[in-house]
């Protein structure tokens, strides 16, 4: 990937990370950036070595990767950790039922699921790195809308409300099948019961 290309595949994921721009809403597009303001910038050493190793199909789920596991400042991370974080990322990815399987099996040996939600226990186990955030998209996706709740229960929690930000911003990149995943759920919610 060159480095023009690789700046503005970046750009607009950062901005719908870290600002209130909606990458959905404006389909990716952000305000043209010449290549001359883009060689100024203090990080376009970084910029250019990054692009010599993303692959340019790869690069806009490798920004992805980045900004949904909180690496915001991978740049100056360094490329191995930032290519560790996409390895994982894509793993989990192309796992994703197991992941929430799993994590399923964890809230609801810890707890009953509704209570855990509102009692604030599931947003603590993905701070805690426990819980994995896509399965609490998920959960917000096809058992019960709770993520917004959350934005305003913990408005004045600095720490909690980037965590529940991010959940938000993140959300409309989570792909799921919805009819698997609701069999995910209602398997290991029976299987509990018992």
């Amino acid at each position: 990937m060159r480095d023009y290309e690789f700046y503005v595949t970046m750009q607009p994921i950062q901005l719908h990370f870290i600002s209130s721009y909606d990458y959905f809403k404006y389909h990716g597009k952000v305000k043209p950036i010449a290549y001359d303001q883009i060689i100024r910038r203090r990080e376009y050493p970084l910029i250019q070595k990054f692009a010599a190793k993303v692959p340019f199909q790869q690069g806009k789920d490798f920004f992805i990767a980045q900004y949904a596991s909180d690496n915001d400042k991978f740049l100056f991370n360094g490329i191995d950790k930032a290519w560790t974080t996409y390895v994982e990322w894509e793993k989990k990815q192309n796992s994703l039922s197991e992941y929430v399987r799993t994590d399923l099996q964890f809230i609801l040996s810890n707890n009953i699921i509704l209570k855990t939600i509102r009692d604030g226990t599931l947003l603590q186990w993905v701070a805690q790195n426990k819980v994995q955030k896509e399965t609490v998209i998920i959960l917000d996706a096809v058992f019960a809308k709770f993520l917004d709740g959350w934005k305003t229960k913990y408005a004045n929690d600095p720490y909690l409300i980037k965590i529940v930000d991010r959940l938000i911003k993140y959300r409309p990149f989570v792909e799921f099948n919805r009819d698997k995943i609701s069999t995910i759920i209602g398997e290991e919610i029976s299987v509990k019961q018992y």
